[in-house]
């Protein structure tokens, strides 16, 4: 990604693939990506390869940009944490293309969204100051506070709707991946598998970290939980006890919950 590009991931592929429906499998199309107020052009591309061989495969779907681009050099400028840690661990096994795995605790982002122009992507860097910035803040919430953040930490602006703070930033990521598990349950809770807003034509179901964010700091997929607005709320209050091989909600009272619906947790 700091010198010439990154593949999509599968799960989130719908939104870039859309755009490429009428171009063939390794022919490109040119997007512009919108880091920090700057304009980068890239290309959107279907990787060709053979699929024959690769018979499971999935679609390598991929944007790649040059250093003429000047996207590499701001990349870099950045994430320049991970990028000096990267070059040293790369200078002592003296292999330039050697994998290096940033550790959890130093890793830094790239969230991506789109827009009302369907070639224009906004890119929104989250680093490791601004992480370790934001660490600190939330010491001081707690997580219905931090959950509910994202909902008011907003400041409308001339250019538009502006995230300003370093809280607000991770609130995104934490949001990004949300986002996604939302729509794998199509917005029901997997508690009690209903989606009571589905009548009214909204959308209102949650999503729960189950080792709250405010004291784990993690927003992967199997942290996280879709609930509807009252069990988010109970299980704010009564902190149940999660038991991930009987996917079970213990109350303290003594009352249990299974989960009804699971496609992300116990596998």
């Amino acid at each position: 990604m700091l010198h010439q590009g990154l593949t999509i991931p599968v799960h989130l592929q719908v939104a870039f693939k859309s755009l490429l429906k009428d171009y063939k499998r390794g022919i490109g199309r040119t997007v512009s990506l919108l880091v920090d107020g700057q304009l980068f052009e890239a290309v959107l591309i279907n990787q060709d390869f053979d699929r024959k061989k690769f018979r499971q495969h999935s679609d390598l779907v991929q944007i790649r940009f040059t250093e003429k681009s000047g996207l590499p050099k701001r990349l870099r400028a950045i994430f320049r944490a991970s990028f000096v840690y990267i070059r040293k661990k790369r200078e002592q096994t003296k292999a330039r293309k050697t994998f290096v795995r940033v550790p959890e605790e130093s890793r830094e982002y790239l969230v991506f969204y789109t827009t009302s122009t369907s070639d224009l992507f906004l890119m929104e860097p989250i680093t490791k100051a601004e992480l370790s910035e934001a660490n600190v803040q939330l010491v001081s919430l707690t997580e219905e506070e931090f959950e509910l953040y994202g909902e008011f930490a907003r400041t409308d602006d001339s250019a538009g709707i502006v995230l300003r703070s370093h809280l607000a930033k991770v609130r995104k990521l934490d949001r990004s991946i949300g986002e996604d598990l939302k729509r794998l349950y199509d917005f029901r809770c997997q508690i009690c598998g209903e989606n009571f807003s589905k009548p009214h034509n909204q959308r209102i179901v949650q999503v729960h970290h189950i080792i709250h964010f405010v004291r784990s700091m993690n927003n992967d997929y199997d942290n996280l939980m879709v609930a509807c607005p009252n069990h988010h709320s109970v299980i704010h209050k009564a902190n149940p006890i999660f038991d991930r091989q009987a996917l079970r909600l213990s109350y303290p009272n003594g009352y249990h919950e299974t989960l009804v619906l699971d496609r992300h947790l116990k596998a």
